[in-house]
């Protein structure tokens, strides 16, 4: 039976391969995409999967409800203001607006100038291989020779998992078959243990046979030396956890450190960075008893501002763009938001005669 399952199964599976494969190749529509005119990032929205970002660096990341960034995934436009400030609606009619720092936060107040540019017409239907790395508009499905080719390509990835599925099914029932062949196979000479003829031969020595085979069987309590032994095990391996989780720490402030300087810097690139989803990132960090990644990068720039204005030797158009901030009234906005003063005000204080 277990030679004639792949052929079996590869008869079984092919009308299922087909239209498998013709859905790889199918070809995903999406409603429009701008671009930021301040990072000149390209942002795109798919119908019903929110939105796609595409940096100048070439990398994407997607953004959705099921991540948490907005809880409707239809969008129907974007807009940008003179700050470079994403603006979106969804078919909820809500906005939202988005920033490096805090993600997208659903805004009441709108400006007259976005809700006119909000209100506005997407720019139309583009079409977009869903095999396409970078969201690069593509006008034509592929060909059917490249359908054909994912077919084929397709049938032999199948092949050759049924067969790698039937290689171990064999040998499973192999290991089964073996153990059960030497437990049949007993001594047919009349020959037993001799513990069990002392029992039998001697009737008042019977119960204290069976209470020592009983006593062997039954688990022996750990001794004292063995259960603190069990115990710094413990202790060495909460330890080991505790040391691990302090470098993950270390590395992620030294790459915020490193990086926040660049305007397109957020969250979405630690988490690249370091191979996590944004949800694990949270996750790791809060275990780790430190902050959110947003609020990182937040204190990061807040910082470096407040060393630079506290020695006076730049202007604050500079000190915005040397800690990363895309506009000089954005970065005067964040400042006053986090230390409840001003920049202009700041500098005053620490350089007043």
């Amino acid at each position: 039976m277990l030679r004639r399952f792949p052929l079996l199964a590869i008869l079984l599976l092919i009308p299922f391969v087909s239209g498998i494969c013709e859905n790889v190749t199918k070809v995903e529509y999406v409603t429009f995409s701008k671009t930021n005119p301040v990072d000149g990032s390209l942002w795109i929205a798919v119908p019903g999967n929110g939105l796609v970002r595409v940096g100048r660096n070439q990398k994407a990341f997607a953004y959705s409800s099921s991540k948490g960034d907005f809880p409707c995934d239809t969008i129907c436009n974007i807009a940008f203001d003179n700050e470079g400030v994403l603006w979106i609606t969804d078919s909820r009619e809500d906005t939202y607006s988005y920033s490096s720092l805090n993600g997208f936060v659903r805004s009441a107040e709108v400006s007259a100038a976005v809700k006119s540019a909000l209100a506005e017409e997407p720019c139309g239907v583009v079409p977009v291989t869903r095999s396409e790395p970078e969201f690069k508009p593509e006008s034509k499905p592929e060909s059917d020779g490249a359908k054909s080719s994912g077919l084929v390509v397709c049938l032999v990835i199948i092949v050759l998992l049924l067969a790698a599925l039937c290689f171990a099914l064999s040998a499973l029932f192999k290991a089964r078959k073996a153990p059960s062949a030497t437990s049949s196979s007993q001594p047919s000479n009349g020959v037993v243990d001799s513990s069990v003829n002392k029992a039998v031969a001697s009737p008042s020595q019977s119960l204290e046979t069976v209470s020592s085979i009983e006593s062997l069987d039954e688990p022996q309590p750990l001794s004292k030396a063995a259960s603190m032994g069990n115990v710094s095990k413990t202790n060495v391996a909460k330890t080991e956890v505790d040391s691990s989780s302090i470098k993950f720490r270390e590395d992620v402030l030294k790459y915020v450190s490193e990086n926040f300087s660049n305007p397109e810097f957020s969250v979405e690139d630690i988490a690249d960075h370091f191979g996590f989803s944004r949800v694990h990132l949270n996750r790791k960090l809060k275990a780790a008893g430190e902050d959110s990644p947003v609020a990182l990068i937040k204190t990061a720039r807040m910082q470096k501002a407040s060393e630079l204005l506290k020695d006076g030797g730049k202007q604050i158009a500079e000190i915005s763009a040397e800690c990363g901030f895309a506009s000089a009234t954005y970065f005067s906005s964040a400042f006053k938001e986090y230390f409840g003063i001003s920049p202009k005000d700041f500098l005053a204080e620490n350089h007043s005669l």
